[in-house]
């Protein structure tokens, strides 16, 4: 995931939380960590080529995400900026989130604790550039607790001379992917999904993708207590082209 550093609770004591829909610098100087730093040094890159992830993070109503920027050309090459150089950005729907400062200079949004679920967007502003769009969903765990990233162990998938799923991601709003080797930005397919917490029954509605196994099947799957092990019952995401399909369960992992 480019970009994104999630912080927890002690990071955030160390933020300086605006708690406002918008925040800007008016002047070039801006005090980052131990040195003075000035938005005339930011390296001069075109706002259409400035990311700040890959892949939209998904946040819980308390959780907060820094906006570093990057330079990239290309999914896999990619330049880090310095983060105070987004001097502001602005948020909607409004009330959802605030913005603050870490101590290196760069912009954090967090998300409020009555936020509702649903997509916050982002339009920040990159020194002697323009504005870098992007956006987080908002999601309640007890309603998606799915939602993150998992994948198989490796040594597991081997005993069973199978292919491990290496990345699996559940959005908070529904959207899935399935990668069994994940490279760049390549995903072997994706779609939406739908999970019912009492019964565990997972449906999988695949949209596209540059390999969809022909016997992906809609069943039950069981997740753990603490929610760290996900393991299919009767559903299946498919067997990939050149191996066979792993059975082993899934943990969380970036």
């Amino acid at each position: 995931m480019l970009g994104l550093s999630l912080l927890g609770e002690a990071e955030l004591k160390n933020a300086l939380i605006i708690g406002a829909a918008a925040i800007g610098l008016s002047g070039c100087a801006l005090t980052g960590g131990s040195a003075d730093f000035s938005t005339a040094d930011c390296p001069d890159r075109p706002a259409t080529n400035i990311v700040f992830w890959w892949e939209t993070p998904a946040l819980q109503p308390g959780e907060a995400v820094t906006l570093t920027p990057y330079y990239t050309e290309r999914p896999g090459m990619m330049e880090a900026l310095p983060p105070a150089c987004v001097t502001g950005a602005s948020l909607s729907p409004k009330g959802a989130a605030s913005l603050g400062r870490d101590e290196l200079g760069g912009l954090v949004v967090t998300i409020d604790d009555n936020a509702p679920t649903g997509p916050v967007r982002i339009e920040a502003t990159y020194a002697r550039a323009g504005s870098v769009r992007a956006h987080v969903n908002v999601y309640d765990a007890a309603a998606a607790p799915l939602t993150g990233r998992w994948r198989q162990e490796d040594s597991a998938c081997a005993a069973q001379g199978a292919e491990p799923i290496r990345e699996l991601i559940f959005e908070g709003d529904g959207e899935f992917s399935v990668t069994w080797t994940p490279f760049e930005t390549y995903k072997d397919y994706w779609g939406r999904y739908t999970y019912d917490p009492a019964s565990g029954a997972l449906t999988l509605e695949p949209e596209s993708g540059n390999q969809i196994p022909g016997d992906i099947k809609n069943g039950t799957v069981v997740l753990s207590e603490d929610g760290a092990t996900l393991t299919l019952e009767t559903a299946s995401f498919g067997t990939p082209r050149t191996s066979r399909r792993c059975t082993a369960p899934f943990v969380r992992g970036r």
